[in-house]
């Protein structure tokens, strides 16, 4: 008979983080809490902890991008889905050697 009214579960810290790694960012629209969707609440979640911050804003929405913690969490997240599916893990593992070796990430160099 369908979900009971409330909030879709369409999104997760994970697919969050991936977005927000991309480098046009994770783009939130004003009226996104009024589609009754999860995102809202999972991005405000990540701005509290320190792995989301605003990068932008236009008539559309507001952009988030990762901060360097959030970096770390993206690849740690990704680091566990390879594993679990049992595939290669030493290009992420790299990632994260490197973002942990550094306080900052130069978002213009490759990775």
């Amino acid at each position: 008979m369908g979900e009971p009214a409330g909030k879709a579960k369409k999104y997760n810290v994970e697919k969050v983080l991936w977005f927000a790694s991309e480098p046009k960012g994770l783009h939130v629209s004003p009226n996104e809490s009024a589609r009754f969707s999860d995102l809202d609440e999972i991005v405000e979640s990540l701005v509290e902890a320190g792995q989301l911050e605003e990068a932008s804003r236009d008539s559309t929405g507001t952009y988030y991008r990762c901060t360097h913690s959030g970096l770390i969490a993206h690849f740690e997240l990704k680091l566990k889905y390879r594993t679990s599916q049992g595939k290669s893990t030493t290009e992420v593992e790299a990632k994260l050697a490197e973002l942990r070796g550094c306080g900052t990430l130069n978002r213009a160099t490759p990775g």
